[in-house]
């Protein structure tokens, strides 16, 4: 393997080391030697060639495999899977990760019953956490939506089995990312300053039955170490390709809904950016990073539900938390009534993480606000002065200007799509004079 690779080696020597290797792979028992392999070497060519043998043999052998040979697969591979995953090289460990995936595409449940229960369990294992979740995900990209080699009824099938699991799931990720969000989450006996503080924060406490949903919001976003942020990022992951195929009516709870977009408030977080630039190592500038793409995971989630019209049974609670978590982030964006000031910040957000959220306010206002202005609690002239700030404050025009386009359907009321408009002019009206005596000079 290390010679075919080489630079040095000709064409035509790999032509012949490929028909070798080849001529290896389709033998009786090759699977044997490449299992001596990925327990033996540390060579990342031998390790995947080894993987690839194995992949053929599962997706285009695996009816003529002898089932005392399956059987010993399916034993031996998650085992060197649970000793060495730490130690692989990351795609080495993807890779083996998609090949049990693969068995369990053909075998599960009738041949491979805890295929499944084995992923739960390790989810539920600190230790092996991060494992746990890159197996789910794949088993979500490869079992939920399969290839074309698989018969209908057996992607009918193992489409029911996932979604038997799906609130299993659910309530698993839900409880990974509200417990590293509370372990590092510091409540100081006085909390600083904050959007929400003032007339704001009431209007925020008067949307929920309890104010003290309301108040969390206020509190400092936690600083996560490596391998929590690690853990959020696999979990956010996870839940944005979920939400990607599964109901979402019947799935997405308040609670959970919350908890996301408590992962969004790091993509607004210019704190971190800050310190990590200051520090200057570049490990702290990976950590800003990381921070940074938490937010946007977490949107891309947010995102989902929205292009999805997810209308879940909670539908009010929903509502309500949903209008209650945009103002806040609109409010924590676009927090100085300075406009170089408010600039300057959407600077130094991540460019991706601006793309994100301008499309989930894109989505939320086609979406949702008709809805939101039917219920008098809502603060809806607020929500869509701090709405006009973010947009005339975009640093992109291509990011902007869609919006822009957006919103004169949305308040003046043109026709196309949609046969009405958004909201009412007298809605708009207010919203503009509103808007107009909030700017600061310098707009």
């Amino acid at each position: 393997m290390t010679e075919f690779f080489h630079e040095c080696t000709t064409n035509e020597r790999k032509r012949e080391i490929e028909e070798l290797l080849n001529n290896f792979a389709q033998q009786v028992g090759a699977w044997r030697f490449c299992l001596y392999f990925l327990s033996s070497t540390r060579n990342d060519y031998v390790m995947m060639y080894s993987l690839t043998v194995f992949e053929n043999l599962i997706n285009k052998m695996w009816l003529g495999v002898p089932s005392q040979d399956k059987m010993e697969i399916r034993s031996c591979l998650p085992k060197l899977l649970l000793a060495h995953h730490k130690t692989l090289p990351y795609f080495i460990r993807n890779k083996l990760c998609k090949v049990i995936v693969d068995i369990g595409r053909q075998d599960w449940p009738m041949f491979y019953h805890d295929f499944f229960t084995n992923i739960l369990q390790l989810i539920q294992s600190p230790v092996t956490t991060p494992l746990g979740l890159i197996m789910l995900k794949t088993t979500s990209e490869e079992l939920a939506c399969p290839r074309e080699d698989l018969s209908v009824a057996r992607k009918e099938e193992l489409r029911k089995l996932l979604l038997d699991q799906v609130q299993t799931v659910l309530g698993l990720l839900t409880g990974i990312l509200e417990t590293v969000w509370d372990k590092h989450s510091v409540t100081a006996a006085t909390p600083p300053p904050s959007p929400t503080s003032g007339e704001s924060g009431d209007l925020l406490s008067n949307l929920l039955q309890s104010p003290s949903s309301a108040k969390l919001l206020p509190q400092p976003i936690p600083v996560l170490d490596v391998e929590s942020e690690y853990v959020c990022s696999l979990a956010l992951e996870c839940l944005a390709h979920l939400f990607s195929w599964i109901p979402l009516s019947a799935s997405i709870t308040p609670s959970l809904l919350t908890t996301i977009f408590h992962f969004a408030r790091f993509g607004c977080d210019t704190r971190a950016r800050k310190m990590a630039s200051v520090n200057g190592s570049s490990q702290n500038c990976v950590l800003g990073q990381e921070r940074g793409r938490l937010g946007v995971l977490a949107m891309s989630c947010i995102n989902e539900l929205m292009s999805k019209n997810c209308v879940p049974m909670e539908f009010e609670e929903y509502l309500l938390r949903m209008f209650q978590q945009t103002f806040y982030l609109l409010q924590k964006i676009t927090k100085d009534n300075n406009a170089h000031t408010v600039k300057s910040r959407l600077e130094e957000l991540d460019e991706s993480y601006i793309e994100k959220f301008t499309d989930f306010l894109r989505l939320f206002v086609s979406v949702h606000l008709r809805r939101i202005e039917s219920y008098s609690q809502f603060p809806v002239v607020e929500f869509l002065t701090l709405l006009f700030k973010y947009t005339f404050h975009q640093v992109k025009a291509q990011t902007g200007l869609p919006f822009l386009d957006r919103a004169s359907f949305l308040f003046l009321g043109k026709r196309a799509p949609h046969p009405t408009p958004s909201i009412s002019s007298s809605l708009y009206y207010r919203t503009i004079n509103a808007f107009s005596l909030s700017k600061s000079p310098g707009l």
